[in-house]
């Protein structure tokens, strides 16, 4: 093996150790809450308003959101099908994003 080759294999080598210490927050594993909407979450204002802000919180887009709204729905408890959930969840978000968790972003 040539000396040059030598030196990049030991180059890699040092960068492999080095790396995961120098950037800790790069290798980090998820670690959130999990988020669940109840299947009535738009009859409870409060409730819903906390979970989405957690969610927000943690970095969840707006289609995770609307969709975890969307699937949580019961139709035969809210009245809501899942065009209207869908619709109304999405106004949730842009109200969240307004009044209840202000400064949180849901892209």
């Amino acid at each position: 093996m040539s000396v040059t080759r030598k030196l990049l294999l030991g180059l890699a080598f040092v960068i492999a150790l080095i790396a995961p210490a120098a950037l800790p927050g790069a290798f980090a594993t998820a670690n959130a809450d999990p988020i669940g909407f109840p299947p009535d979450w738009p009859f409870y204002e409060m409730q819903t308003e906390q979970t989405m802000c957690n969610a927000m919180a943690q970095g969840w887009s707006r289609a995770q959101i609307v969709g975890a709204m969307q699937q949580a729905n019961n139709q035969s408890v809210t009245g809501l099908n899942p065009d209207q959930a869908a619709k109304r969840a999405n106004m949730w978000v842009d109200l969240g994003r307004i009044k209840y968790c202000p400064g949180a972003v849901a892209n």
